[in-house]
Protein backbone atom coordinates (compact mmCIF):
# COMPACT_ATOMS: atom_id res chain seq x y z
CA UNK A 1 0.00 0.00 0.00
CA UNK A 2 1.44 3.33 -1.09
CA UNK A 3 0.24 5.37 1.86
CA UNK A 4 2.46 3.30 4.17
CA UNK A 5 5.49 4.70 2.39
CA UNK A 6 3.99 8.19 2.43
CA UNK A 7 3.54 8.11 6.21
CA UNK A 8 6.98 6.66 6.87
CA UNK A 9 9.02 9.02 4.69
CA UNK A 10 8.62 12.36 6.44
CA UNK A 11 7.50 13.41 9.87
CA UNK A 12 5.43 16.54 10.31
CA UNK A 13 5.51 19.08 13.11
CA UNK A 14 3.98 22.07 11.38
CA UNK A 15 0.32 22.58 10.60
CA UNK A 16 0.42 22.77 6.82
CA UNK A 17 -1.38 21.11 3.91
CA UNK A 18 0.91 18.08 3.94
CA UNK A 19 0.23 17.52 7.63
CA UNK A 20 -3.52 17.75 7.02
CA UNK A 21 -3.16 15.15 4.28
CA UNK A 22 -1.16 12.88 6.61
CA UNK A 23 -3.80 13.29 9.31
CA UNK A 24 -6.53 12.40 6.80
CA UNK A 25 -4.66 9.25 5.74
CA UNK A 26 -4.28 8.27 9.40
CA UNK A 27 -7.99 8.86 10.01
CA UNK A 28 -8.80 6.63 7.04
CA UNK A 29 -6.51 3.93 8.42
CA UNK A 30 -8.21 4.26 11.80
CA UNK A 31 -11.60 3.69 10.19
CA UNK A 32 -10.59 0.51 8.37
CA UNK A 33 -13.06 -2.21 9.24
CA UNK A 34 -11.62 -4.70 11.71
CA UNK A 35 -12.28 -7.85 9.72
CA UNK A 36 -10.25 -10.81 8.57
CA UNK A 37 -9.60 -9.02 5.28
CA UNK A 38 -7.30 -6.67 7.16
CA UNK A 39 -5.32 -9.45 8.91
CA UNK A 40 -2.61 -9.77 6.20
CA UNK A 41 -1.87 -6.05 6.60
CA UNK A 42 -1.70 -5.95 10.40
CA UNK A 43 2.11 -6.02 10.50
CA UNK A 44 2.37 -3.10 8.06
CA UNK A 45 -0.33 -1.12 9.85
CA UNK A 46 1.36 -1.70 13.19
CA UNK A 47 4.76 -0.67 11.82
CA UNK A 48 3.40 2.55 10.30
CA UNK A 49 1.31 3.45 13.35
CA UNK A 50 4.25 2.86 15.67
CA UNK A 51 6.56 5.01 13.51
CA UNK A 52 4.01 7.84 13.42
CA UNK A 53 3.46 7.50 17.18
CA UNK A 54 7.19 7.81 17.81
CA UNK A 55 8.10 10.51 15.31
CA UNK A 56 5.13 12.70 14.37
CA UNK A 57 3.35 15.59 16.02
CA UNK A 58 0.86 15.18 18.86
CA UNK A 59 -2.33 15.09 16.77
CA UNK A 60 -1.01 12.44 14.41
CA UNK A 61 0.50 10.46 17.28
CA UNK A 62 -2.86 10.27 19.03
CA UNK A 63 -4.52 8.86 15.91
CA UNK A 64 -1.65 6.37 15.55
CA UNK A 65 -2.13 5.36 19.19
CA UNK A 66 -5.82 4.68 18.55
CA UNK A 67 -4.82 2.54 15.55
CA UNK A 68 -2.37 0.57 17.70
CA UNK A 69 -4.99 -0.02 20.40
CA UNK A 70 -7.57 -1.18 17.87
CA UNK A 71 -5.08 -3.55 16.23
CA UNK A 72 -4.27 -4.99 19.63
CA UNK A 73 -7.95 -5.47 20.50
CA UNK A 74 -9.00 -6.93 17.16
CA UNK A 75 -6.04 -9.10 16.17
CA UNK A 76 -4.69 -10.91 19.17
CA UNK A 77 -2.04 -12.05 19.84
CA UNK A 78 -0.03 -8.96 19.00
CA UNK A 79 3.41 -9.80 17.61
CA UNK A 80 5.95 -9.40 20.38
CA UNK A 81 8.30 -7.56 18.05
CA UNK A 82 5.92 -4.58 18.10
CA UNK A 83 5.13 -4.51 21.81
CA UNK A 84 8.64 -3.76 23.06
CA UNK A 85 9.26 -0.73 20.79
CA UNK A 86 5.90 0.70 21.89
CA UNK A 87 6.73 0.21 25.57
CA UNK A 88 10.21 1.71 25.04
CA UNK A 89 8.64 4.80 23.48
CA UNK A 90 6.19 5.24 26.35
CA UNK A 91 8.99 4.76 28.89
CA UNK A 92 11.11 7.40 27.13
CA UNK A 93 8.16 9.80 27.26
CA UNK A 94 7.74 9.28 31.00
CA UNK A 95 11.47 9.73 31.58
CA UNK A 96 11.43 12.99 29.61
CA UNK A 97 8.36 14.32 31.43
CA UNK A 98 10.24 16.13 34.23
CA UNK A 99 12.38 17.98 31.68
CA UNK A 100 9.34 18.93 29.63
CA UNK A 101 7.48 20.13 32.71
CA UNK A 102 10.49 22.16 33.76
CA UNK A 103 10.77 23.70 30.31
CA UNK A 104 7.06 24.57 30.15
CA UNK A 105 6.68 25.86 33.68
CA UNK A 106 10.11 27.44 33.82
CA UNK A 107 10.93 26.24 37.31
CA UNK A 108 14.51 25.92 38.52
CA UNK A 109 14.03 22.50 40.05
CA UNK A 110 13.46 19.32 38.08
CA UNK A 111 10.85 17.00 39.59
CA UNK A 112 12.12 13.46 40.25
Amino acid sequence: MRFYAYLCLFTQFTDNEENKCRRTVLEIMYRFPGSEILRPHVADLTHVALKVFQDDNEDNSLIALRILFDIHKLFRPTPEATVQPFLDTVLAMYRAAPLVIDKILGSDQVVD
